[in-house]
């Protein structure tokens, strides 16, 4: 009798033992477990000048003979962007600025200026290119832009300011006023 009582236990501790390591072992996997997670960056190659609404730049006439016209020089606006760069098609990218439509007056030169960053953006901003002659081509405004983004709005991004200078006095007419539309673009 006593044989069998200590069979019984030790198939008994047995059981139990391979019970309690089954339990460890399913705790083991319920207490873990991984799996896979995509993470998508997108292309991101945006522009925009802020307020689209017209700017009149203008010549003021002299008031007394012999002087010449003077060009308004307080016309300004903000330029906005959002880039995120690829690392080995777009490293860094830059904001060009050309004349969509219409056409600048003979004699005139119609100027841009695209001054430092400033807001609330982050990241990699670019560099303004200096002043520029506004043509029918592609003129760099800003070069070398990292991923980043300036902020949205007014006193974000980019100040823009124009101004017009006379290139060629013979051929101003007073009759070739006009209006240009500028179009900024952001490569991709």
């Amino acid at each position: 009798m006593r044989f069998l009582l200590t069979s019984y236990l030790y198939l008994l501790t047995g059981v139990l033992s391979l019970f309690a390591q089954s339990n460890v072992s399913g705790a083991i996997d319920a207490s873990s477990g991984e799996h896979q997670i995509q993470i998508d960056v997108p292309r991101v190659s945006l522009v925009q000048v802020v307020d689209n609404a017209p700017i009149h730049i203008r010549f003021t006439a002299p008031t007394e003979a012999g002087k010449q016209i003077v060009a308004d020089t307080t016309s300004q606006t903000w330029l906005n962007y959002s880039f995120v760069k690829g690392s080995t098609l777009t490293p860094v990218n830059h904001v060009y600025v050309r004349v969509g439509q219409g056409q600048i007056p003979q004699g005139v030169v119609l100027k841009v200026l695209a001054m430092p960053y400033t807001g609330l953006g982050d990241g990699d901003h670019g560099q303004p290119a200096g002043e520029v002659a506004i043509t029918n081509n592609d003129q760099k405004v800003v070069e070398d832009i990292g991923s980043s983004y300036t902020g949205a709005g007014i006193g974000n991004g980019h100040l823009l300011q124009y101004k017009l200078e006379v290139s060629n006095y013979s051929l101003l007419d007073h009759e070739q006023d006009a209006s240009v539309q500028l179009v900024y673009t952001i490569s991709e």
